[in-house]
């Protein structure tokens, strides 16, 4: 089981770390050692702090709902690549 927290996906504009973690998550980085870690996770939990605070300003508004789509599609990619590597390795 991984448990992912603390991505604050509304205030980071560089989402290379999200990728990686993405690419870790999916077994699809690292070789040998990595990979096998990677085919223990069973279970993914979203803990909190994934897209941010909602400030009083439009601007920050603006950056949430950035945040939220930008996890939409972090867990879109999670799922699909799971489904994919999983029928893979059946």
């Amino acid at each position: 089981m991984a448990f992912v927290s603390g991505l604050e996906l509304s205030n980071n504009t560089d989402l290379l770390s999200v990728e990686l973690l993405l690419d870790f998550l999916t077994g699809t980085s690292g070789v040998g050692r990595e990979q096998e870690k990677a085919a223990d996770i069973v279970r993914v939990v979203l803990a909190g702090c994934l897209v941010g605070k909602l400030g009083d300003d439009e601007e920050k508004e603006d950056n949430v709902i950035e945040g939220v789509k930008q996890l939409d599609l972090f867990c879109l990619q999670l799922a699909v690549q799971d489904f994919i590597f999983r029928s893979k390795y059946k």
